[in-house]
């Protein structure tokens, strides 16, 4: 099931790590890697309690997965932490129709600003777009320092059939990153285990194509996204409060 895939991976990156900081770098750099290997382990434990918990579930149990939200976890996203709606988008940034959808998660977080929270995940389709890999890889290390958005609309802004490193550099350079940062954040096994994670529930909830929406976790086409969100924020909006009968007697 998800869990034992799920650890051998761990297993894979975390391993990885290890034989980096046994082949180079100073003291410093084995602690840092450390740490990284520690946090890594926390939030595998905490995804893999997740999975168990919601392989447990009757409507998992039914084939019934594809209705349960998705969490947003560490994913980039816009708009309103708590809201009511949860709108999640699996794209790929060599995706033509991704790119043509590129503004809506603005549009939307404009729309509803008080009942839509936006979440973007990444579904690399590698074979056909060999570049969306490197090009979301650079997207997360342009989240670690706070430019996701920024980064994700400087690629769909440009040529997405020409993503190369020299390019995808050149644009964190563009939005004046730390680029000693950025190099080793687009080179972590964080990076790859996010993609990967992400490409994984995509396909439990069948995503298919890209770009893939989901409101509050049912998918949806994105001619009835609006729609979706109007009828979810309708079922959380409170009843209003009948008004009181006036009192008997009197005068």
């Amino acid at each position: 099931m998800f869990s034992s895939a799920s650890s051998v991976l761990t297993r894979v990156f975390l391993g990885s790590m290890v034989l980096a900081a046994a082949c180079g770098g100073g003291d410093g750099e084995l602690q840092r890697l450390r740490r990284e290997v520690a946090k890594l382990r926390d939030v595998q434990a905490v995804l893999l309690q997740r999975v168990d918990a919601l392989e447990k579930t009757p409507a998992f149990a039914a084939g019934a997965a594809a209705s349960l939200a998705i969490e947003p976890g560490f994913s980039p996203r816009l708009g309103k932490e708590g809201a009511p709606v949860t709108v999640v988008e699996f794209a790929d940034f060599q995706c033509p129709y991704c790119q043509r959808a590129a503004g809506l998660p603005k549009r939307l977080v404009a729309e509803f600003p008080d009942d839509v929270l936006y979440v973007f995940k990444h579904y690399p389709l590698g074979r056909h777009h060999p570049a969306a890999v490197q090009a979301a890889k650079a997207s997360f290390a342009a989240q670690q320092q706070s430019k996701f958005w920024e980064m994700h609309d400087l690629i769909f802004s440009g040529d997405t059939t020409q993503l190369s490193s020299e390019v995808l550099a050149g644009y964190a350079r563009q939005l004046g990153l730390d680029m000693e940062r950025y190099e080793q954040d687009i080179a972590s096994p964080k990076a790859s285990l996010m993609i990967v994670s992400d490409k994984k529930l995509a396909r439990s909830r069948n995503a298919g194509g890209t770009p893939a929406y989901f409101v509050n976790g049912r998918r949806v086409s994105q001619d009835t996204l609006g729609a979706a969100i109007s009828e979810e924020i309708a079922k959380h909006k409170t009843p209003a409060t009948a008004p009181s009968a006036p009192e008997a007697g009197g005068g």
